[in-house]
């Protein structure tokens, strides 16, 4: 029967070595070019969301209290 300590070592370890080989397969996942990031083909549906959601809390978040002006195409915003 092992003890408490040696148990407590093989999960430990266990989980050190799954969370090494999963950093490996993610690794090997993004440089093997698998997965097409062009902007050329449409994006998974979910992949899109995902990335709108992101792209409007960063616009919230970085904009600010920041009000656009009212005609962008005036003459005195073009100038």
């Amino acid at each position: 029967m092992l003890s408490l300590r040696s148990r407590i070592a093989t999960i430990v370890a266990t989980v050190a070595a799954s969370f090494l080989l999963l950093a490996a397969a993610g690794l090997a996942f993004m440089y093997s070019g698998v997965y097409d990031v062009s902007a050329s083909s449409k994006d998974n549906p979910i992949v899109a969301k995902l990335l709108h959601g992101t792209y409007e809390a960063s616009l919230h978040r970085h904009a600010g209290s920041d009000v656009p002006p009212g005609d962008l195409l005036s003459f005195e915003n073009i100038r």
